[in-house]
């Protein structure tokens, strides 16, 4: 891995230049969030008659870069986009699902393509199938492209080719503790006290908690339902549209997975709080989530606690499974049929993950070929990985050390059952 040092806050545009190889895909961990890796990609020009390229995880990234530039070279394509090429593009920023619809267009006219925040491709990628193998279609397509994948969170089992080391890093303490009635408490105590606050939670049982009435001892009083900015996904909104009322407040951010990435919070000294129920199906996130996350409030933070509430049961063992039915590749649509897989020893759950890992690829005369994608096979061994051990797994010691984080456990207590976490 080579490593490129750097000084200052943000990263210059030749520092950025220099991470793009002529015609060959390189993976950068820029180790820290906010170091204006897009913004000073932004001011490279691409040749006459060629564009440059950057690729966002969502519709938020994009909205937010066209605030922030106003210049007439740079177009945007998202839902809802009105924008067009015309003779004076050069750069296009998209989101992946849009610039899907452009490849044709581009034909083989693009120079540098960036893809942002690549773990979250490869996360998106396990429940969405049309973002498979999302790389390897950017580079049947623009062959002739330099194409880097950047990230400040890389995934633990990510080929990293490039890291990015900043001179100086401020230490992050992460304080855990796993009692999420106790975390609760504390939120709302300084939300009362009219301290700044962030909290990030998939669980609508958290957030309505949140906005519940709590009794002031020294007046007697009820505090008012919480003042906040929600930033949820929409599945999530609509099922707090009938649960809970909330005004928009400068001083709390409540936020739920779509918050994660992509957005800056300018408060300053505000309490960040995480709270995660491994048990939830939408609450799968690794540690490069969670270190997103406490990143988006730029101006530091006063505090950040974690609290998860541990999984009740174990992942399936995935190397087990792919050893009973799965060695490189079947030129057999059987492999995709649970009947088949059941014969080869796998139980009905096993299946399923199993199933959910596979890519199809097609050979020159068109026959589906079954293959194991293994960005989706790794994100499946981390998961076990965090699950088991969380910040504990020594696995995580070079990212924790990389990017000066402190875990605080101090407030841990060991349980009764076994848990990931102990």
């Amino acid at each position: 891995m080579e490593k490129i040092e750097y000084t200052g806050k943000y990263l210059n545009a030749e520092v950025v230049k220099n991470c793009f190889k002529p015609k060959e895909i390189t993976h950068v961990d820029k180790v820290l969030c906010g170091n204006g890796f897009t913004t000073a990609f932004l001011q490279l020009r691409p040749a006459k008659n060629y564009f440059n390229v950057l690729i966002m995880p969502n519709k938020g990234s994009v909205i937010n870069k066209r605030l922030q530039n106003t210049n007439p070279r740079i177009k945007f394509f998202y839902g809802g986009s009105l924008d067009f090429i015309d003779s004076s593009t050069e750069v296009i920023v998209s989101t992946t699902d849009s610039f899907l619809k452009l490849i044709e267009r581009l034909e083989d006219s693009v120079e540098l393509m960036l893809l942002d925040e690549y773990h979250t491709l490869i996360q998106a990628s396990s429940y969405r199938p049309l973002l498979k193998n999302y790389l390897t279609t950017m580079k049947l397509n623009f062959n002739d492209a330099s194409i880097v994948t950047v990230t400040a969170s890389p995934l633990l089992l990510s080929k990293i080719d490039i890291q990015l080391v900043p001179d100086k890093i401020e230490p992050i303490t992460i304080k855990l503790n796993y009692n999420s009635t106790e975390v609760t408490a504390e939120i709302k105590q300084k939300i009362a006290e009219g301290e700044n606050v962030v909290v990030f939670t998939q669980s609508k049982t958290i957030i309505v908690d949140l906005s519940k009435p709590q009794p002031n001892k020294k007046k007697k009083v009820q505090i008012a339902n919480i003042k906040a900015k929600l930033i949820v996904g929409d599945a999530l909104m609509k099922s707090l549209v009938n649960s809970v009322e909330l005004d928009k407040s400068d001083k709390i951010y409540i936020l739920s997975s779509a918050g994660f990435e992509g957005l800056d919070i300018s408060l300053e000294d505000a309490h960040v709080y995480m709270l995660q129920d491994l048990n939830n199906i939408n609450e799968h996130w690794l540690i490069n989530n969670v270190y997103q996350a406490i990143s988006r409030t730029r101006k530091g933070f006063k505090s950040c606690t974690y609290c998860r509430t541990d999984k009740l049961e174990k992942y399936i063992d995935i190397e087990s499974v792919c050893k009973k039915v799965f060695t490189t590749k079947y030129n057999d649509g059987g492999l995709l049929q649970g009947a088949y897989l059941k014969k080869c020893g796998l139980n009905w759950n096993e299946v399923k993950i199993f199933k959910s890992i596979l890519t199809i690829n097609y050979d020159l005369f068109g026959q589906p070929i079954v293959c194991l994608n293994t960005d989706l096979y790794k994100l499946y061994k981390e998961n076990l990985i965090w699950i088991e051990k969380g910040f504990d797994a020594p696995e995580y010691n070079r990212f924790l050390t990389d990017r000066n984080i402190i875990i605080d456990s101090s407030k841990i207590v060991q349980k009764k059952r076994k848990l990931a976490y102990t």
